[in-house]
């Protein structure tokens, strides 16, 4: 649904719901409650994805999130040049081999190691409410297997799943985010079972990566691309799109990758209109720290319009980056940053494969520029983290 002002032209303006409501500034933004402008249509496609049934979590619980930062380990061989590339003399593109899970026991490993570490983090906690994996981590037929594993192996508490994709749903090559969400299917008949159904959306990267002559160096990838030259990602960018999605009464996450959280145009400024209160930024990038720039561009999210994110990136880049970068060594491969401007890294310690990271929520009491408040706001903060599974290399 692009609009919910079925009177209005959608070639001029496009309304949707809203979360939360900026208390900086004086925008058109900050003036509605309940209700925001994304339009028109033709900028950015709007979807705003509700759940249909009951919601699975109230405002005040927890939210048990796995992160599994997949890749663990990266080749530069996984860099490849495209063809076209090898003579260029000031720019080519550059593609990604998934060679963690490019055979049947590969995928066959990651499928066990999933379930493995969900196990293990039912021992802490009571449910996984969530799982999360980075920007390419997998494609779209796995995705789709694990959705099924994951439901599995949760006893179907499970309430979404986002990961980084090679491919679509219609079997395009591209750099997207997949993002599956759990709901119930109220019964057809008269005692009937409720069902579960699983949405499934796709949402196409919005910019590319271009590896310069100092992140080839950083993640020592010379080996693979010609240092000299400038190489753009091969990605099409087509008709751009921001789904949000309703996973709780009062609870909305939006996903981004990588370039889209650091470039203004063309969404952040319909991200601030919407306002979802948690924000997934899917990263293929080094080690997650607070004097770089993700957590920059995380803070202006988080300041205006109140979103907490969380960036995420694979191990296996960061473990090159280590090797190679002016930083001192790092295992933080996520960042959380929210609303009250608390910033926490989130750490895999060497020899561990994923992080069952806590979040909660408490209601919120935004204002609008006129001074009302509003009734259906929270917000979500740290609780707590602790590193799970064993790696690749001690498994053999």
């Amino acid at each position: 649904v692009a609009t919910l002002a079925s009177a209005a032209d959608r070639a001029v303006v496009c309304v949707q719901p809203k979360g939360r409501v900026a208390e900086v500034g004086c925008t058109l933004r900050n003036l509605s409650r309940n209700l925001s402008i994304t339009g028109p249509v033709g900028a950015v496609r709007c979807s705003w994805q509700q759940l249909a049934g009951r919601p699975r979590g109230n405002t005040g619980e927890s939210l048990d999130i796995l992160l599994i930062p997949l890749p663990h380990e990266l080749s530069a061989l996984s860099f490849k040049s495209a063809k076209g590339s090898e003579k260029a003399d000031r720019w080519g593109n550059f593609s990604i081999a998934q060679n963690w899970i490019n055979s049947a026991e590969g995928v066959e490993k990651l499928r066990k190691m999933v379930k493995s570490l969900i196990e293990e983090a039912r021992k802490d906690v009571e449910t996984v409410n969530a799982v999360v994996f980075p920007e390419y981590a997998l494609t779209f037929e796995l995705f789709s297997t694990l959705m099924h594993d994951v439901s599995e192996a949760t006893e179907g508490s499970i309430e979404f799943m986002i990961s980084g994709s090679s491919d679509n749903c219609e079997d395009e090559h591209c750099n997207c985010v997949l993002t599956a969400l759990w709901e119930d299917r109220l019964a057809k008949m008269p005692g009937e079972n409720h069902q579960n159904r699983i949405r499934l959306v796709s949402q196409k990267k919005h910019h590319r990566w271009r590896l310069d002559k100092s992140q080839i160096s950083t993640y020592g990838l010379a080996s693979s691309l010609r240092p000299n030259i400038q190489w753009w990602e091969e990605h099409s960018i087509e008709a751009r799109e921001l789904n949000f999605f309703q996973f709780r009464k009062d609870a909305i996450f939006a996903s981004l990758i990588c370039e889209d959280l650091a470039r203004n145009d063309p969404c952040h400024e319909i991200l601030r209109s919407v306002a979802p209160n948690l924000v997934f930024s899917l990263l293929m990038d080094g080690p997650q720290l607070a004097t770089r720039w993700p957590a920059r561009y995380a803070s202006t999210l988080a300041d205006d319009p109140g979103c907490t994110v969380l960036t995420f990136t694979s191990y296996g880049l960061l473990e090159r980056s280590n090797q190679n970068s002016e930083f001192d060594d790092s295992h933080s491969v996520g960042l959380l940053r929210d609303s009250d401007g608390i910033t926490k890294e989130i750490l895999l310690p060497p020899g561990k494969q994923g992080i069952l990271l806590t979040l909660g929520s408490e209601k919120t009491e935004d204002f609008t520029i006129d001074g009302r408040p509003t009734s259906n706001a929270s917000s979500w903060h740290y609780i707590s983290q602790k590193a799970i599974g064993r790696s690749t290399s001690a498994d053999s």
